[in-house]
């Protein structure tokens, strides 16, 4: 039996949380590096300083002593520039702790390590891995989603969404797809069949 390490991505309000938790579920062991940016931005003590220097006060709560992340979330997303500066600035910090855990995982003989990363195709960091499963789901269902679960509006999820690839270019790099635009069993039979795949072949 082959171990490997596939990349994990979709758009936003796509599903593809859901997806990670579900091969979890079957054995797999998911990295997500969305958590892991959320523990750096708790734990490491230079993120404060360092990111109030590049984005202004106004996204350190000083209640907190931490990096309000919705208030830099609006910056950043409002102005590309901005934007490719903290990705510059946090992605070389969270890739290190990806492959710090990849290796922890090959340590343990884990039949299937996922990489659950928002950015994977437009970094090219996809090409890291084993192969890349993309979850897609309906453009509608996508914004109605996103909408409900992070409270805001249309004109902010659209701007959200455009600072990702399009879902094509994602299809295009994708080894295999998971159509989440259905119901949850349906999305559940298709990852229980490509972990299958994935851990006898």
């Amino acid at each position: 039996m082959t171990s490997r390490t596939v990349g994990l991505t979709g758009g936003i309000g796509s599903g593809k949380s859901t997806v990670g938790k579900m091969l979890e579920s079957l054995g797999a062991r998911v990295i997500d590096a969305d958590r892991i940016a959320h523990e750096i931005y708790d734990t490491d003590p230079s993120l404060p300083s360092e990111l109030t220097a590049r984005f202004g006060r106004e996204i350190f709560n000083p209640a907190s002593r931490k990096i309000d992340r919705k208030s830099l979330g609006e910056i950043v997303f409002a102005d590309p520039d901005k934007r490719k500066d903290l990705e510059a600035f946090l992605h070389p910090k969270i890739r290190a702790e990806i492959q710090k855990r990849i290796d922890e995982a090959k340590l343990k003989k884990s039949p299937l390590t996922v990489v659950d990363a928002a950015l994977m195709v437009e970094t090219g960091y996809f090409k890291a891995f084993d192969g890349l499963i993309v979850v897609k789901v309906k453009p509608k269902l996508q914004i109605e989603r996103i909408m409900k679960r992070e409270g805001i509006s249309k004109r902010e999820v659209t701007k959200r969404m455009a600072a990702q690839a399009p879902l094509e270019e994602k299809l295009k790099a994708a080894t295999w797809i998971i159509d989440n635009s259905e119901s949850l069993e349906k999305t559940r039979r298709q990852v229980e069949e490509l972990y299958q795949k994935l851990v006898s072949s």
